[in-house]
Order: structure tokens, then sequence, then C-alpha cells
């Protein structure tokens, strides 16, 4: 340190100021990164990006969180660019033909959309390949590495070049902000953001032997340890000439992605593609067996007797309406208040989120404006279980997780017998029309002698009660017959 340089002597042919490393070289012998187990799982919804500059002949990992003779995720440039997802039924390889240049910096992205059921690989942020999906994979445990793959008894297929900007996204980036982001900088607070290595470390192609940690930008602290790499000379390295030189700052998310609540959205920042209100949206029908059995047209007693409350009645988020929506007649009056959940895609006990909407006479299920599809705000699309359920009947959900989203979607109607459901005989169907099974009057998700007791013990009794399974304002007889037919009827999750 003769003050004639800036920052450390870092080893160069004359006295100016230090390279700075932006980049790491992989000798293709030994030089591999390896993360700890349980990082990240690669399971669902994901999206993995980097900068690369491969040596000729070389198409070793990129990245690698597989097992022997297993599944991955595996990443490497073998024929193009070829990924293989985590295991499980749905395991699939997505793969391009395209081949990444040799000797030149090239931007690759991989994106798992489990939503739309689709895979896609990018190029310097031109989509280049795509693949339909059967459904999520299960989460891979295994450690991850870069560089190489760890599956083996020992360390092998060893990539050789540079590696720069790698990230990995708990969501699927579009094409424009892959395109938006690649060119820059993260500030590593954007939202569901997972994983990020900018490798700015150390000295470029100096002396760097306490670099053997790769740091993680991201607040997750997933830091990797270096290993095999001569931290020295121009070779297994850090290195410098990153496509994405240290400082370049961009603001690559002007939208619902950027992890800001900018007055743009409604609700948490739930990501969408624009700066609109995030909200899913559900369209859904159904048919009650209490008002409606034997007709696709149910009968709305309760609303002409006055008896329909203004409040929801589960106690759940406290919805209201407007006096006048049950003003309304015909086919699109109020028949009851309803409740919407939608369940974890892995667990389908899990409730991530619930709220109260209307059921028409019609069978449409409605926000409380009375018309629009129901909305769920601040909740992020992916894939969810959808379940319906009313205070006195049993409750329906689909038999899979189905992808929902902040545009339109498919029209889940659960009065058609085409739409598959959780459990057997979870509806009931009288000539071919599928109703929801009436004379759960303790909306226990069950129906039994409790709730014929309960019928019973009301009997004679009028109003907006639980008792009155078949909602023509009173509970009777034909309540009490209704619990007693329809017993031992149950929901059950898959």
């Amino acid at each position: 340190q003769n003050g004639d340089e800036t920052g450390v002597d870092c080893g160069g042919t004359s006295c100016e100021d230090c390279p700075f490393a932006d980049n790491l070289n992989f000798d293709g012998i030994d030089d591999y990164v390896e993360i700890s187990a349980n990082t990240y799982q690669f399971t669902d919804t994901y999206t993995i990006e980097f900068w690369v500059n491969r040596a000729a002949g070389n198409n070793g990992r990129i990245m690698d969180q597989g097992v022997p003779g297993g599944a991955g995720p595996i990443l490497d440039l073998a024929g193009g660019i070829r990924f293989i997802s985590s295991g499980g039924p749905n395991l699939f390889i997505l793969s391009s033909t395209t081949p990444v240049p040799a000797d030149t910096w090239s931007h690759v992205a991989i994106v798992i959309d489990g939503a739309a059921l689709e895979g896609r690989i990018y190029l310097n942020g031109l989509q280049v390949g795509t693949k339909a999906l059967t459904g999520p994979t299960d989460p891979s445990s295994n450690t991850l590495a870069l560089g190489a793959t760890l599956g083996g008894a020992s360390p092998s297929d060893f990539f050789k070049g540079n590696m720069d900007e790698f990230r990995v996204w708990d969501r699927p980036l579009t094409e424009e902000e892959i395109q938006a982001s690649m060119n820059c900088e993260l500030s590593g607070s954007e939202a569901r953001l997972e994983i990020y290595y900018p490798f700015n470390q150390g000295i470029a192609q100096g002396d760097n032997p306490t670099e053997t940690t790769l740091v993680d930008a991201s607040p997750n602290g997933v830091n990797g340890s270096l290993n095999g790499f001569n931290l020295m000379g121009p070779t297994s390295n850090w290195d410098g000439n990153s496509p994405v030189p240290v400082g370049t700052t961009c603001n690559p998310f002007p939208n619902c992605y950027d992890g800001i609540q900018n007055g743009d959205e409604t609700g948490v920042d739930c990501g969408g593609t624009s700066c609109e209100d995030c909200q899913l949206i559900i369209d859904i029908q159904a048919l009650l067996e209490g008002p409606g059995a034997g007709s696709t047209l149910m009968q709305d007693n309760i609303r002409v007797a006055g008896n329909i409350p203004l409040t929801e009645p589960y106690g759940i988020n406290g919805e209201t309406i407007e006096s006048n929506l049950l003003l309304i007649t015909g086919e699109t009056a109020v028949v009851d208040w309803i409740v919407i959940e939608l369940r974890d895609s892995s667990d389908p006990n899990i409730i991530i989120a619930s709220r109260a909407a209307l059921i028409l006479r019609n069978s449409n299920v409605v926000d409380t404006d009375g018309n629009s599809p129901v909305q769920f705000e601040g909740i992020t699309p992916d894939n969810y279980y959808l379940l319906l359920r009313h205070r006195n009947h049993i409750p329906v959900m689909t038999a899979q997780a189905i992808p929902i989203s902040t545009t339109s979607n498919p029209i889940i109607d659960f009065s058609d017998g085409n739409t598959l459901i959780s459990g057997n005989n979870g509806r009931k169907n009288i000539n071919d029309i599928y109703y929801l099974w009436a004379g759960d009057a303790n909306g226990e998700f069950n129906i039994n002698a409790a709730d014929r007791a309960i019928t019973w013990n009301e009997r004679n009794t009028s109003g907006y009660i639980d008792a009155d399974v078949n909602m023509d304002g009173s509970c009777n007889a034909a309540d009490r017959a209704i619990t007693w037919n329809n017993r031992n009827r149950s929901f059950t999750t898959p």
C-alpha cells in the first residue's frame, strides 16, 4: 500500500484503480459453488435466470439439485438449453435446441408457470422453447450446486466459463419483465426474489484467497461456498467485464410486482402484469338442493320474506350488501349468502383465503354488488383448491387445485356433473343436475342425527334459521324429512 492506488494493492501491472470483480469464472475441472439443502425447493411456480459465457465445447451444469439417476432440478446447456424439473408424478424435461453461443455472454431464463401449466425458455429475452405441464412437481430438498452436479459419489459434469446475475424468483416472470431487468442489477429487495447472486466480490483476476463465500443479496441469506477455485489469476477466480457492470441499476418492475405499495394496487403487492387493482377473479355456478331440488332455477322464499341479512352471517370478513339488492326479482334475485374458500394446492386442509358472496336464483355466485364475478384482493395468482359452502348444505370442493388469476377465468360450474369434485357422492344428482346436499343444520360438514334433532327442536319456527334446510322460510316436517333422507352424507378433502 504505497498510497498511489485505490483500495488494496491488487496486483495489477500499473498503479491504477483496482478492477473490482463482477462475475465468476469456472475452470471446468473442479470448480463449483455448493449451497445448502432446503434453500429453495423449486416446485409449482418459479423463474431461474442468469448471464453465462460458456467456453467452446463445454455444456456442463449451470445448476443442479438432483440425485443420482433421478430427478432435478437440473439446468445445463446440452444441445441448447435443457431443464429437468424436480421429482413427482409431473416430472418434465423442458428444452430448446437453440444453441447458446460460446465465448460470448448470453442471458438465459427458465420460467415455470404453475397457474398456466406451462414451462418457457428465454434466450437473450426472447422465448425459444415452451412445454405444457401436467401439474406441480414435488419439492427438492437436495443440496443445490452451481457449476457442477453433486448427485454422484463425487462432483462431476463441471461447467467451464463465466457466470453472473444468478436469480431465483418465486413467481413466473413475463417476457417483458425479463427484458426490462436482464441488463441491470437489482436492489435485492424485489418482491418474491428468493435468491440473488450479483457476483460483485473480490478483485477481477486478482488475489482473492478470502473470497470463498458467494453472497446472496436477497433478504434470505442463501450464501454459497466456493469449492476448487484457485482464486488468483485469469481463470478459476473472480473476474471482470460482465455485461451487467457494477452499479448498473434500473426500475425493471414498475407494476404490481415491484414489492412496494405505491397506491396503484389494492391490498398487498400481489403480482399483476399492470398497475391495476390486484384482484383474483372467480366465476362460479352452483345449485342448492334446499331451494332448488329438481330445477335449475332456485326459489328465493327467504328473500321474499325479508329475512336475508345485509351483513354476511358467517362471521368471516363482515361483507355487506345494499338493501336495494334484495328488491331484485326474477332469475337474478338473491337466494342467500354463501362462502368461497381458496385452499392450498399442496394441502387442501389449509385455507389460504375465504370470503362471503351471494348466490342467485340462476345459480350464479356473485360479488356483493349482485352482478360481478367474485374477487379476492391481495391474493397471489396461483393454483388453489376451490371450496363452496353454505350454512345448511354440505360443502363442495374441486378435485384438484385449479389456476386462478387476475384475469377472467373459466367458469367452475358445480351443478355440472363433468366438474370433478372431491370425495364420492359429494353432490346430489337429480336428473343429471347436481346440487349441494341439504340438511347440514349445524354446519359441521356432515348430516346426521344431530342435524335432525335441530330440525325437530326448532320446528314451527320461522325466519333466517339454519334449521330451515329447504329455505322456504320456516322449519317444519319437510326439513326433518330432508335431514333424514340425506343422512350420513359428509364432506371429505382429497
